[in-house]
């Protein structure tokens, strides 16, 4: 297997080798978020706690990976592209052992860009990823789980365009207007399955984010009440989980 991580320039030589182990070893699964301890670390890599914990605190400030200590996980951004693995063909029950953590909500950050429209639409609707996803709330940052439910929303809205003035009016829907989280992530849900029906070449006439989330227009409000028809059960879900060849 070829490697990237030795090109990287950015890195000292301790940050490589350590996220060189952080991509292969034993424990990885395929979105690159998984239970890690240190001492999992310092035994395999035969390097002191401190090495270990400078070249983790490196990789963290460069944007590479998170590591939370206190759940003893480690999230590997943009996994796939180490790998190019297809995340549309991952099994949803790798998240049944995934602790719930600050690590899983910026994980879902990175994978929710790399999911297609139904995909994403499975993964919101566990049981487990929306209790993590949307209870947990972050003390040290009271915007974190405003910021996790646009993530929430942008991996289930079928055109993805106008991301920064999109995150602007879903802050100012659900911050100043009140509006729910939980509904706006419902109205992309039901907006994506009337996407379905578009033939290729008429996506581009498909509203923008930006434009579906405008507080004049309110055009999400329409969409909010179809979720009980338009979602799929919980049994159907499960139906689609046993189908999973993995």
């Amino acid at each position: 297997m070829k490697s990237i991580v030795w090109q990287l320039n950015k890195l000292k030589p301790k940050e490589k080798y350590v996220l060189e182990y952080l991509l292969t070893n034993s424990h990885t699964n395929p979105i690159g978020y998984y239970y890690l301890p240190e001492e999992y670390m310092t035994s395999d890599l035969n390097l002191a706690r401190t090495n270990v914990e400078e070249a983790i605190n490196g990789l963290v400030e460069k944007g590479f990976i998170v590591y939370d200590y206190s759940a003893s996980t480690v999230a590997i951004a943009n996994y796939k592209n180490y790998f190019g693995f297809d995340m549309n063909s991952m099994s949803l029950d790798i998240f049944d052992t995934m602790p719930i953590s600050g690590a899983f909500r910026k994980c879902f950050r990175w994978l929710s860009d790399c999911i297609s429209g139904e995909k994403a639409i499975q993964i919101v609707h566990h049981e487990k990823v929306r209790e993590s996803l949307m209870m947990e709330i972050d003390s040290t940052d009271s915007d974190e789980i405003y910021y996790t439910g646009f993530d929430m929303f942008w991996a289930v809205y079928p055109r993805k365009t106008g991301r920064d003035k999109a995150l602007e009016n879903y802050m100012e829907l659900v911050k100043i207007n009140g509006v729910e989280q939980e509904d706006l992530v419902k109205a992309a849900v039901n907006y994506n399955f009337d996407y379905k029906d578009f033939i290729a070449s008429r996506v581009l006439f498909l509203e923008c984010a930006d434009q579906f989330l405008d507080p004049e227009r309110r055009l999400y409000s329409k969409y909010i009440d179809e979720i009980e028809t338009r979602v799929c059960s919980r049994e159907e879900l499960d139906g689609v989980m046993d189908d999973c060849p993995f």
